[in-house]
């Protein structure tokens, strides 16, 4: 009986994949449909489009409570939320009972949920330190044997200036064409590209040299590209020729002994800011809307009356 990994390219909707296929971004993924017989399959992700929310029904087989990236628990009195500074370890235990995890007993890395995971590899998405397990190893002592090894460390020195370059260059020619890159994204894109997705596919082909089943893991760099400069721009479609080139590995390690499934969460659109196609900050229209009230919008701007004077 083959067992299985499964690879979560985030962000990639079916038109960005057709994309990225038909303009040769993906050779090694057109060889696997060609020759192997891989299909691509459209699904709708549901609402809302988010990573916790699509990943929680396909670890789970249940999102039917996961709101948002963020909200309001009324009970536990706390705002939950995902990324940096998670919270959702503190509602963790109200979440999926009764569902067998598709990952029990197998390797979860990168994820947003522990999925009953006998190991994570020291690898998750963000803050999850409830998703810790009672036989998950350290960070460190994955980080430190693939440090040790000259070759990962050599690819890992060569990548951190060509994806800087690559970077500052995108970076630049965006501005001069008079798009505004998201500037955190593009800083979190340089930590995926560089670093987290090279030591992501790093333990995924361990895991399987391991033996775990089922093995998923995510991958983020492009939904962080995406993010930063537009799925559709060019820095997005290179970033899933370096994706197709982490398929292309995992593909080559899994031998006769593992089913490869490629899936994705969710897509992304092109979408103008508010203020473009309204002249107003959104945090602004929703202040007069809501008089008396102060209005937060990102982390720096601030509408309606002062802190003191504000109702709530």
């Amino acid at each position: 009986m083959s067992k299985l990994v499964i690879l979560h390219l985030d962000g990639v909707s079916a038109d960005a994949l057709g994309r990225a296929l038909d303009s040769g971004h993906m050779p090694h993924l057109r060889r696997l449909i060609d020759a192997e017989g891989y299909e691509i399959h459209r699904y709708r992700c549901g609402l809302p489009s988010t990573t916790p929310f699509a990943q929680a029904g396909i670890l789970y087989g249940d999102n039917s409570e996961i709101p948002s990236f963020r909200w309001w628990d009324r009970e536990r009195r706390v705002l939950v939320k995902f990324g940096p500074g998670s919270t959702f370890d503190k509602v963790a235990d109200k979440y999926f009972k009764g569902c067998r995890a598709l990952t029990r007993d197998g390797a979860c890395i990168a994820a947003c949920y522990p999925g009953e995971a006998a190991d994570d590899f020291g690898i998750a998405y963000q803050a999850r330190s409830y998703g810790r397990q009672p036989k998950s190893r350290s960070a460190a002592n994955v980080l430190v044997p693939y440090l040790a090894n000259p070759i990962h460390l050599g690819d890992w020195v060569w990548q951190t200036a060509a994806v800087f370059a690559r970077t500052a260059r995108d970076f630049s020619a965006a501005r001069s064409e008079g798009r505004h890159p998201a500037a955190p994204y593009v800083a979190t894109d340089l930590a995926e590209e560089i670093f987290v997705h090279h030591l992501t596919r790093y333990v995924v082909i361990k895991a399987m040299r391991e033996g775990y089943s089922p093995i998923y893991a995510g991958f983020y760099a492009y939904d962080e590209t995406a993010h930063a400069f537009g799925p559709a721009d060019r820095s997005a479609l290179r970033i899933l020729t370096h994706v197709d080139h982490t398929i292309e590995k995992v593909a080559e390690a899994r031998g006769a002994g593992y089913e490869m499934v490629v899936l994705s969460d969710h897509g992304q659109v092109e979408t103008a800011p508010f203020r473009a196609s309204h002249g107003k900050h959104f945090g602004e229209v929703l202040a007069s809307l809501l008089p008396g009230f102060r209005v937060s919008e990102g982390k720096r701007r601030w509408y309606g009356p002062s802190e003191d004077e504000a109702k709530g």
